[in-house]
């Protein structure tokens, strides 16, 4: 009688188990919001030791209608600490911050509203550095990345993806890429390649949305092709797995690096921009409205 009670249990859980993978659907922690206060903030990037969190926020006051700078967050301490502030009478907006390697900078992009290809730059400022300490690195970057030895930035730049090298300056560019529709790219986690995100309503060069371009093969490799707009790219700890942000969708997408069946996460939440740190917790902006944003994040 056990036995056949015992047989019963496990024939409904593996029955329970069929029935939730083939939704496609994973399950998550509870996500908990950052701050509780009612500034809109977006775009979380971890600093790679884990200290510290830099985003992009409308907390420095200004009265201008999409003034969105960058902020330091102490997750220790709990201190923000705003880095770049409004510089002149023209809004601009900062975008996409990312970490050097050694943590000394912040990287990030630079754009005045109403404004052409012409006026994007990519900058940087040192930690806990004021306004006064940006440096503008290069002109006319859509997106960027840096690699994990923290030697190259790739660019999307001139409607082409270019190598810019940290140390000596050298800009180079990547083969096939001319008239590449990008609009994030990113490094893998091995520095063999970049995966681009391209737009999907200029897109005429590939039948996917996502490809990776090796750096020693000649042409482009397409990775994925599910019917969303890729807004950012990161990678799980482990480097095995791609974390996607959508701008058409209020998920995100766990896809499999070396290909795969993607899944959905259910968070329950409108999320966007996710960031995944190294000790498993992912960062990411829940959108509650027009250019209104809350910084969630939870244990993967």
């Amino acid at each position: 009688m056990r036995i056949r009670a015992l047989s019963a249990v496990l024939t409904l859980l593996l029955l329970i188990l069929v029935a939730t993978s083939s939704c496609n659907l994973v399950t998550v922690e509870t996500p908990q919001q950052l701050f509780e206060d009612d500034f809109s903030d977006y775009w979380p990037t971890i600093s790679p030791s884990g200290d510290y969190l830099c985003f992009v926020s409308d907390r420095d006051g200004s009265p201008l209608i999409f003034e969105y700078k960058i902020n330091l967050y102490a997750l220790n301490t709990g201190e923000i600490i705003p880095l770049t502030t409004r510089q002149d009478e023209y809004s601009a907006v900062d975008e996409e911050p990312a970490w050097s390697k050694d943590e000394l900078l912040i990287y990030f992009l630079r754009y005045y509203v109403s404004s052409t290809d012409e006026d994007y730059y990519l900058c940087s400022i040192p930690v806990l550095g004021e306004e006064d300490d940006v440096q503008y690195i290069l002109d006319k970057v859509i997106s960027f990345d840096i690699n994990n030895a923290g030697t190259k930035i790739i660019v999307r730049r001139n409607s082409k993806l270019q190598l810019y090298d940290i140390n000596s300056e050298d800009i180079s560019d990547i083969p096939n890429s001319d008239g590449i529709p990008a609009i994030y790219v990113r490094f893998l986690p091995d520095d063999s390649g970049v995966m681009v995100a391209l737009s999907p309503e200029n897109n005429e060069m590939f039948d996917s949305n996502v490809v990776i371009y090796y750096f020693n093969e000649e042409e482009p490799v397409e990775f994925n092709y599910e019917n969303f707009r890729v807004e950012r790219i990161d990678f799980s700890p482990d480097g095995e797995n791609c974390l996607f942000s959508s701008d058409d969708s209020d998920t995100l997408y766990l896809i499999p690096l070396d290909g795969g069946t993607g899944e959905a996460l259910d968070f329950d939440l409108n999320a966007k921009h996710a960031n995944w740190s190294d000790d498993g917790t992912i960062y990411y902006s829940h959108k509650i409205g027009q250019q209104d944003y809350r910084i969630w994040y939870h244990k993967y």
